[in-house]
């Protein structure tokens, strides 16, 4: 039996076909690009707040040794100097992590416009 092109079904099949064409020329995002994007955003997470979590657990050193060696037992000594680290990172490496977060935002709301 042979198929017979423009029977019933030849207009679903040419729909089908328009379809896909559509599909295959715009961009649709896929299970493994929102996986990817996913691991991205995870990076993403970890770069933006290495220095400053580095810098904190640096400068917590330092004062645990400094008191210890001074033999002081106050909390609010080591906080102080650590705060002070924490923000003078934040206004150093700031304007790089909220471009990277805008630039991740902007990618992530490319991707969605594109969901159907």
């Amino acid at each position: 039996m042979e198929f017979d092109r423009q029977g019933p079904c030849h207009g679903i099949y040419l729909l089908g076909l328009n379809l896909l064409f559509i599909f295959m020329n715009q961009i649709i995002p896929t299970e493994i690009d929102w996986i990817d994007l996913a691991r991205q955003g995870l990076l993403l997470v970890v770069l933006v707040s290495a220095p400053v979590a580095a810098v904190a657990a640096i400068v917590s050193i330092v004062m645990g040794f400094f008191q210890t060696s001074t033999g002081l037992a106050d909390q609010t000594i080591s906080q102080v100097p650590r705060l002070m680290a924490v923000y003078a990172v934040i206004g150093l490496v700031g304007a790089w992590a909220l471009s990277e977060l805008i630039n991740f935002g902007s990618l992530l709301l490319g991707m969605l416009s594109n969901v159907q």
